[in-house]
């Protein structure tokens, strides 16, 4: 893990050095990282749907065959062996966790004193935000995806999250950067912004797609 963290600091180091600025040279590091693993978080999401799929399945072959067990066994027994061919799909989030980790502990490890045209209300991102603009942009963007679910011109076929569901999203985000340093804060609002955007994209690309 310090061989990652070591590598992330040099890299916000080399942003800086031609920037100028520690709040761009986090949001170039933490846009480099994300596109790095788009390709994986894509699969992710593909194995997601698949899943989704895989349980109407079992509730269709279940309820088709309540009648007769045998057959209903076999019938499942076929889908479970078909479903443990992608299992690779679930291990993708292990396999990112390192990264993720890297760069959130070589960002929160920063020792910067410094004012970003980004933030331009602070005057060190090293500090927490006085203010709470921060935070309140970082939970906003958290449950945006929750939101959009509600617009069927994405062509979800999931039912949109309760209020239920997007509360507990809105504590955890306010708590999360309410006392993080505002250099943090940049890294979980451009990390949100660029899955909110992956999100879109990917509601849109599977609108009329079939995962089986």
């Amino acid at each position: 893990m310090d061989i990652i963290i070591n590598i992330f600091e040099t890299m916000i180091e080399f942003f800086y050095s031609f920037t100028g600025d520690f709040g761009i040279a986090i949001v170039l590091l933490t846009l480099g990282v994300k596109l790095i693993m788009l390709p994986f978080s894509i699969k992710q999401r593909i194995a997601m749907k698949k899943q989704l799929a895989f349980s109407k399945k079992i509730e269709f072959v279940k309820d088709k065959y309540k009648n007769n067990k045998k057959k209903q066994e076999d019938e499942l027994n076929k889908l479970y062996l078909e479903s443990s061919k992608g299992m690779l799909g679930c291990l993708i989030p292990i396999l990112q966790l390192p990264i993720i980790s890297g760069l959130y502990m070589s960002i929160n490890s920063l020792k910067v004193e410094a004012m970003t045209i980004l933030i331009p209300w602070a005057m060190n991102i090293g500090n927490a935000d006085d203010k709470f603009i921060v935070p309140i942009i970082y939970t906003l963007i958290t449950i945006a995806p929750s939101i959009i679910s509600y617009f069927r011109v994405f062509g979800s076929n999931e039912e949109p999250a309760s209020i239920k569901t997007v509360l507990p999203m809105m504590i955890l985000g306010v708590v999360i950067t309410i006392k993080a340093p505002i250099a943090l804060g940049i890294y979980f609002i451009t990390s949100s912004v660029f899955t909110l955007i992956e999100d879109i994209g990917f509601r849109l690309y599977s609108k009329n797609k079939v995962f089986s």
